[in-house]
């Protein structure tokens, strides 16, 4: 089924500062008649909206081209196996602190501004020679590409120069970046 309408517009509307406005389209409501507290059931699949007077036929896409083009706009590496969980590798270039490079699977649209983490510097840790260190600032980065992002861990007692793994010390460890429109 192919449906075309105008939305109303939000032109003189009042938008909100927190940036969890958004713009919603109904498929489907129980009617107001309608009391009862029984479930409804509703499959809806293949969904296609498009700017413009015209439907163009309908783009078939794998979940792996779709995923490739999400992770143009932001890319999260999670603690999926908790605190085996290895995000990069890196070396020590000070006694205290680890620099390590993260390869994005997929070229960002822009380069980031930012990366995310939990804001726990305890949630990371590096790994030298199988002595694990948690980390005890950071992570932070100071440069990041369309394809890399610098990132440094801040720990105590490790050996300059040496090579470190970027490892999760917990499972809610995460680094994220975001090329958002």
């Amino acid at each position: 089924k192919t449906f075309t309408f105008t939305p109303p517009s939000i032109s003189g509307k009042t938008l909100g500062t927190n940036n969890n406005d958004y713009y919603e389209l109904e498929i489907f409501r129980q009617p107001a008649a309608d009391t009862s507290t029984a479930a409804y059931t509703i499959d809806i699949a293949n969904v296609q909206l498009e700017v413009g007077s015209v439907a163009t036929d309908f783009e078939h896409r794998s979940f792996a081209q779709e995923l490739e083009l999400c992770q143009r706009y932001y890319f999260k590496m999670t603690a999926d196996d908790g605190n085996n969980t290895m995000f990069g590798v890196g070396w020590a270039n000070a006694a205290n602190q680890c620099i390590g490079i993260i390869h994005f699977p997929q070229s960002l649209r822009d380069a980031p501004s930012a990366i995310e983490t939990t804001g726990n510097a305890s949630d990371y840790r590096v790994n030298e020679f199988g002595a694990n260190h948690t980390a005890t600032g950071g992570p932070t980065f100071s440069t990041a590409t369309k394809n890399t992002s610098t990132v440094y861990f801040t720990v105590s007692s490790i050996t300059s120069g040496r090579p470190m793994f970027l490892r999760a010390n917990t499972n809610d460890a995460f680094l994220a970046w975001s090329s958002e429109l």
